[in-house]
């Protein structure tokens, strides 16, 4: 064999023994690299050296290699601290009613007192009592007061007082709240409501307090009965203390009292005296003289008293005697 023969064997034979060398070594080798394989020419051979360099693509994966299972991410733990939430502005709540004044009351402005036991409502806004914001006509439930704008009857005794003192519980422009009970409107077209104003201890029970007060008598609108035992306990304890009309009127509704007229005086007639002028002076008919007195009883009818009256008959001194 020709020296040049052998040393194209032993190049052949160094590239067999680098592949075979670059496939066992690929796992260790990181995709890319260059794995150098040497080999000495057999003895007697022509001295060579021969460096094979294999070049693996990146990305290319040895038949004997097995593949790598991908590791799940890594847990992150929680911070220590959470991050501070911008708190939600929450709407601002709306004022409650006044302490005293019932659940599902609707809140209401006095126009005008029409009497003792009826004024002018407006709703704030419309709700389940007033459903308008408009004027509207409110008879106040189980109570009545003295009239005082009734065409065909004359005004009553404390009838003005009990229209004073709604206006004082329930002044126009004030802010009321308002009730109903079973029956809503009155033959007239009024709204029956019971009403609450605001006080400084909370609240004051409208219909309740005009009882109380002596400016009004419980009266049962039926089937309207919610407070009725209230009232009518309210006006025994007025009845008892003779406070408001009970006290100054000689019964309820009556006619404010007026001064009655004094009757005319009767035209004198100038009587002659009785026989033998036994009569007094200034007295017609003819009433006996003094001494002895007599009375009324003795004389038996009116007389017309002109001068000093010295059996004083003319008691009030209106110029007529014995007239009651």
């Amino acid at each position: 064999m020709s020296a040049r023969h052998k040393v194209w064997t032993t190049i052949g034979v160094v590239l067999l023994l680098g592949f075979a060398s670059s496939v066992r070594e690929d796992d260790a080798s990181p995709p890319g690299s260059a794995a150098p394989a040497t080999a000495e020419p057999p003895d007697g051979a022509e001295s060579a050296t021969v460096t094979v360099t294999t070049t693996v693509p990146p990305g290319s994966r040895s038949p004997s290699r097995s593949p790598k299972t991908a590791k799940p991410p890594k847990k992150v733990a929680p911070p220590s601290e959470k991050p501070k939430r911008p708190k939600p502005k929450l709407p601002k709540p709306v004022k409650s009613s006044p302490r005293g004044v019932p659940a599902g009351a609707q809140a209401a402005v006095v126009l005008s007192i029409a009497d003792g036991d009826t004024l002018h409502l407006r709703g704030q806004r419309p709700g389940r009592v007033l459903r308008s914001t408009t004027d509207t006509a409110v008879r106040l439930l189980e109570i009545d007061t003295p009239e005082t704008v009734d065409p065909s009857q004359p005004v009553a005794c404390y009838g003005p007082a009990a229209s004073a003192a709604l206006g004082r519980l329930a002044p126009p422009g004030s802010k009321v709240w308002v009730l109903p009970d079973q029956q809503r409107v009155d033959p007239y077209g009024r709204l029956l409501l019971y009403l609450w104003s605001k006080d400084k201890a909370g609240s004051t029970f409208v219909n309740l307090s005009l009882v109380r007060g002596g400016f009004a008598k419980a009266v049962l609108y039926e089937p309207n009965d919610r407070y009725i035992n209230t009232m009518r306990r309210a006006e025994r304890n007025a009845r008892a203390a003779d406070r408001g009309l009970w006290g100054h009127c000689p019964s309820f509704g009556a006619p404010l009292s007026t001064p009655s007229p004094k009757p005319s005086p009767r035209p004198f007639t100038p009587q002659r005296p009785a026989s033998g002028g036994r009569c007094a002076s200034g007295y017609n008919p003819c009433v006996p003289p003094y001494p002895p007195d007599v009375d009324c009883a003795d004389v038996g009818q009116p007389v017309r008293v002109t001068g000093s009256d010295p059996h004083g008959l003319d008691a009030d001194g209106d110029g007529h005697g014995c007239d009651s």
